[in-house]
């Protein structure tokens, strides 16, 4: 479900000094000291030596096609645009001149043309051949199912005669059912365009992207849907009812945003029963958060690094720790009635183990690389995201439960001794952070960018930056086959 009135923000990165850091890390890695705690109330951490962050340029193709004769877009009237973008935070895109070619959370295109900047976040991608072709065939007709001019909600699940959940009632439900669906959408049209995407709960799958009078941009994406839309548990918690904001729309439902949006036609189906679901395993700084952008979670993000055939299934939830996410009926038993072989399985824990012994925090990660791989699925371990508190300009060391657990380091001994891949996101967050440094952080950070951030959830900039950092390690470490799904 996604307001709206909300129009999307975008949010400029910081400048000279921000993109100076960025190259220093991308080039040149950073490493950062694991110190131990000395209390719990000095609850972030620094998580060993930080690998070089450059990433291989990003494949692109031809992303501009005709407009389909005889079709009658959505969209402005009236609109003057640049055929061209660069992304926010000032990537250079001249081949020349690698050295300034640099994105945010690590992503490096020094080649490439941007088909995608993020000016929310700053994640830079080139749409691959797989997005502009595959996927269901889009038609223009897909369009009755869309209310609104600016911004136009698509409704595929219920029948809606307004732009807000309370105008819908039960209907034909083409796309109603839980479960994945392979989308494809053209933007663009007869006048030029600003248009952003998002899918579900505030899920970006498409940054804002320019297009040119009768110019279409063509994007394939596989999409997981469920009711409630958002945190598996929280809404059951807080006791809201089927219908609050919270809980979203039934069925499959699409925002197309930005500035001046325009969309051409819209294609759906079921998801191939083979295509790999990504599930998400973590807590309130990976879930779905209904904030966005002020809040996210980088799990919310995910979604819009992969193309067409991986679907991110996002069951993090706030509040949860190692030992309640695995015993919640909702949560890790919800995922393991549903993986199937070659499926993936993100496990991230560690904000809420506040007080966890060595060994049981060993015996709960433990568990949930055992069941993952006892389905025949994928297990990807992930270190939790740095807190942004600062002791002068270096961060405190974080993530040592009261009891003397070393988070991030028992994650790292897990993964090596079952051998299954790990992404060191306190290692790379927190090297980021010492660099952007205790002055800088808060603009990516909830509440931010004054005195009252949030120093440990992420807006949607800093979510994006985490999901950087997350799409180098894929293709780092070659997850491989999800590493042929990168945008």
């Amino acid at each position: 479900m996604v307001h709206a009135h909300r129009v999307r923000r975008s949010v400029l990165l910081a400048a000279c000094a921000s993109l100076q850091t960025w190259l220093a890390i991308s080039l040149g890695g950073c490493s950062s000291s694991e110190s131990k705690a000395t209390s719990e109330a000095a609850s972030s951490q620094s998580g060993g030596t930080a690998t070089s962050l450059a990433s291989s340029a990003a494949s692109s193709a031809g992303s501009a096609v005709s407009s389909q004769p005889g079709t009658t877009p959505i969209g402005a009237s009236t609109s003057s645009s640049s055929s061209s973008q660069t992304a926010a935070g000032g990537l250079d895109t001249d081949a020349a001149n690698t050295d300034n070619n640099l994105g945010v959370g690590g992503i490096t295109d020094a080649t490439a043309p941007v088909v995608g900047g993020d000016a929310e976040g700053g994640i830079v991608l080139a749409p691959s051949g797989t997005d502009l072709t595959g996927g269901p065939t889009p038609s223009a007709a897909n369009l009755s199912y869309c209310t609104g001019t600016s911004p136009i909600h698509c409704f595929f699940g219920v029948q809606c005669s307004g732009m807000e959940f309370s105008s819908c009632s039960a209907g034909s439900s083409p796309a109603g059912a839980v479960g994945n669906y392979d989308v494809t959408f053209e933007l663009g049209g007869p006048t030029a365009g600003q248009t952003s995407v998002e899918a579900e709960m505030h899920r970006p799958i498409v940054p804002e992207e320019d297009t040119t009078a009768g110019q279409t941009k063509r994007y394939a994406f596989s999409i997981n849907v469920r009711w409630p839309e958002g945190e598996p548990q929280e809404d059951f918690q807080h006791n809201l009812a089927p219908g609050s904001p919270q809980y979203g729309e039934q069925g499959l439902d699409l925002l197309f945003n930005g500035p001046a949006p325009v969309i051409t036609s819209i294609g759906f189906a079921p998801a191939a029963a083979s295509d790999i679901v990504l599930y998400v395993a973590g807590d309130s700084t990976v879930c779905d958060q209904y904030g966005y952008p002020d809040f996210a979670g980088y799990g919310q993000v995910l979604p819009q690094i992969f193309h067409l055939g991986v679907s991110v299934a996002n069951y993090a939830d706030s509040g949860e720790s190692s030992a309640s996410f695995v015993g919640n009926e909702g949560l890790w038993p919800a995922i393991m009635k549903v993986v199937k072989p070659n499926d993936f399985v993100f496990i991230e824990f560690g904000h809420n183990d506040k007080t966890i012994s060595a060994a049981d925090f060993q015996t709960n990660m433990t568990k949930y690389v055992t069941d993952t791989l006892a389905a025949k699925a994928n297990p990807v371990l992930l270190t939790p995201i740095a807190r942004a508190t600062f002791m002068g300009t270096t961060l405190q060391p974080q993530f040592i439960s009261s009891a003397g657990a070393n988070i991030p380091e028992i994650t790292r001994m897990i993964a090596q001794q079952m051998n299954v891949p790990l992404i060191d996101l306190t290692a790379s967050t927190s090297a980021w952070l010492e660099q952007v440094g205790p002055n800088g952080w808060q603009a990516y950070h909830a509440g931010g960018p004054g005195p009252g951030a949030d120093a440990t959830h992420t807006n949607a900039q800093g979510a994006a930056i985490n999901v950087g950092f997350i799409r180098t390690a894929i293709q780092q470490l070659n997850i491989t086959p999800l590493v042929s799904y990168l945008r």
